[in-house]
Formats: C-alpha cells, structure tokens, sequence
C-alpha cells in the first residue's frame, strides 16, 4: 500500500507561525527518512485553519530537503490562481524536485478565502474547468492560446519544458463519486498510540467527528488498512496532524505507523488475498 501525509499546519493558539511552519518541515523530514511514499500540502489562505496560503513556495521547500519521496498538491485551489501563473510554478516544482510532483486540483469552498481574492464563490466550478484547460495545454510544453470566459492568453510556450509530465488528479468528497473507483488516492485522518484507548482518548479530545478515521493500537489500524486493501483501495493520504492534537501524539502517530503498521502491509505474504 502507498502511503502518504497530508499536511494543512493548522496553527493552535500557543504555538507561533514559525514554530508551526518548522514542524511540518520535521514531519516532511520523517517521512522523507521513514518510507512514506508521498507529502500533500494543502492550500488555505489568511487564517489559522491552514498556514499554507503559498503552497508551490513551502512544497519547494520540501523538495529541497529531500531525494525521494513525492509532493503532491493536495490540492491547489485553481479558482483562486491564474493557470498560466500556476503551470509556471508547478513547472518549476516538478524540474527542481526531479520529476517527485503530483498535482491535485479542487474548486475550493471558502466564502471568506474567495472574498479575499475576489472571486465569487459561485465561479468555482466554472474557473476550475477552464483553468484545468488551461493548465492542460500549458504544461504539454507546446505554444498554445486561450479565449475563454476568465482568461484570455495569447500564443506563449510554458517554461521550463519539463522532462516528465506530472499527474494531474482531481479532488472530490462525495462517496458516491468514488463508490466504483479505486485508482484514488483516500484521505484519512490517522491516530495510532500503543492501546487502543490512548488512540482512542487522544482523538476524542480533539472534538473531531470523522467516523472513517483511523484509529487505535498498531494492530487495530492494519486491520483497518487490510480492509481497504481487500476493497482495491490501495493509496492512502494520512491526515496525522488535525485539530489540536500535541505534536507528541502527531508524530507517535507517524513513528507508530512507519514502524509496525507500514512493514506489514508492504510484506507481500501478509496482503490480503495472497
């Protein structure tokens, strides 16, 4: 099973932007040094929720620190950028990291985000189907034009001309939409302690009401994984650092997950069905 993280660097109250902002960095480090297979920042702007307003900016920063292990945009709200404006980043980031970018791409839901840009809130699906147009031409490396609804763009040649193409996937978070489909990659939040209870304790002070969390001891949580495996699900984006959680019970989550959950899905006579 692919494993990745997902990182959203919610600010509580006690910590600073930069304390923040250096502990996802450390949980990008222990993923690049553990064998996650991925890294997935997402895009918020102007609030405590999420610090990542600037994501090609910290996604570089991750790409700088590691050799391996792939970054994903999960996922860049393209309503709220100029897809030319955005190719050229996701060109760079693919070219700097070595070919390591996924792209993911959403509409964005925000009403106080899109009043800030001011892009209407009812725009978003509209914006997001032209600019992933856009962005499809732009990053095939070839000149191209546009005469659309909300950009216009004369004949140009996106640069640098990438050696590979990054993927590009498209976020969606109705269950109905993915009830066939198991070439996705699933989000999930992610608490694993030594018992059951003390995963169990740490995720409910946390206020969060997310039954398809998982949740509990090591043992627990592969059995969990197990059964998305038997279901064809086979990448997984673990939400470890939501809410409040101390960053002691975030990163036990990670060590937990890398240490004694990971090696066993990975062992090939332990997949279910083999």
């Amino acid at each position: 099973m692919d494993i990745g993280i997902f990182q959203l660097l919610p600010r509580p109250a006690s910590r600073s932007d930069r304390e923040v902002i250096a502990q996802g960095l450390r949980e990008a480090d222990f993923a690049e040094q553990h064998g996650f297979d991925s890294v997935w920042v997402t895009e918020h702007h102007l609030s405590d929720f999420g610090l990542i307003g600037a994501p090609s900016v910290y996604a570089t920063a991750v790409a700088a620190r590691t050799r391996r292990i792939r970054i994903g945009y999960g996922v860049a709200v393209v309503p709220l950028h100029h897809p030319l404006r955005l190719a050229e980043e996701i060109a760079w980031l693919q070219e700097l990291s070595g070919g390591r970018v996924l792209v993911g791409v959403g509409p964005g839901f925000s009403p106080f985000e899109f009043g800030a840009f001011g892009v209407p809130l009812e725009e978003r699906h509209a914006r997001l189907e032209e600019g992933l147009a856009i962005l499809k031409l732009a990053l095939s490396g070839e000149e191209f034009s546009y005469d659309g609804k909300f950009w216009q763009i004369p004949p140009v040649t996106l640069r640098p001309r990438m050696s590979s193409l990054p993927p590009l996937l498209r976020t969606s978070s109705a269950d109905r939409s993915l009830r066939n489909e198991t070439d996705c990659y699933l989000l999930r939040r992610i608490v694993i302690a030594p018992t059951d209870e003390q995963a169990f304790d740490a995720f409910r002070a946390t206020g969060t009401d997310d039954e398809k969390a998982l949740c509990g001891s090591p043992a627990t949580v592969i059995r969990q994984l197990r059964e998305l495996d038997s279901l064809g699900y086979q990448r997984l984006i673990g939400w470890f650092h939501f809410g409040d959680l101390p960053y002691d019970v975030v990163m036990r989550s990670m060590e937990l997950m890398a240490v004694e959950v990971m090696p066993e899905l990975r062992d090939p006579r332990l997949v279910v069905g083999s």
